[in-house]
C-alpha cells in the first residue's frame, strides 16, 4: 500500500506540464507495473497517450541513452597496386576499356563468367 507522501508524490508528477527525465521515468514505472495498455493508463489519468509514447520511446528500456561522438573525416586516396603486387598477375582489358586484375590461382570459370556479364553491359 504506497504512503501518503508516495501517492501525493505521484499526483504532482502527473499533473506537471512539463516533466523531466525522471519524472518521466516514474509515471512510465508506473504504468508498467500497472499492466495496462498505454491508451488504458493514460486515459485514466488524465494523460496524453502520444505524450508518453514520445517519453517511452525517447528513454528507450534497455541501458543508457545513445552517445554522440565527434567524427572526422578524411579524403581516401585510392592508389593503383604497387608492381611488387602485380608480380605473377595479368590484367585483361575488355571492350569499353573494362579492367579485371587476375592474381595467380584464379578460377577460370568463375573469370569467364565475370567477363561474360562485364561483356554484355552497355559501355
Amino acid at each position: 500500500m504506497p504512503t501518503h507522501r508516495a501517492v501525493s508524490r505521484k499526483s504532482l508528477v502527473l499533473q506537471k506540464v512539463y516533466w523531466r527525465a525522471s519524472e518521466a521515468r516514474e509515471v512510465l514505472d508506473l504504468w508498467r507495473r500497472s499492466g495496462e495498455s498505454l491508451s488504458a493508463f493514460a486515459r485514466e489519468h488524465g494523460l496524453c497517450r502520444n505524450r508518453l509514447a514520445r517519453w517511452r520511446d525517447r528513454l528507450g528500456t534497455d541501458g543508457p541513452a545513445p552517445e554522440f561522438h565527434p567524427v572526422r573525416l578524411v579524403e581516401h586516396r585510392v592508389r593503383p597496386p604497387a608492381a611488387e603486387a602485380m608480380a605473377g598477375g595479368i590484367e585483361v582489358v575488355l571492350s569499353g576499356g573494362r579492367r579485371v586484375t587476375v592474381r595467380p590461382g584464379f578460377d577460370g570459370d568463375l573469370l569467364a563468367e565475370v567477363i561474360r556479364v562485364l561483356d554484355a553491359l552497355p559501355c
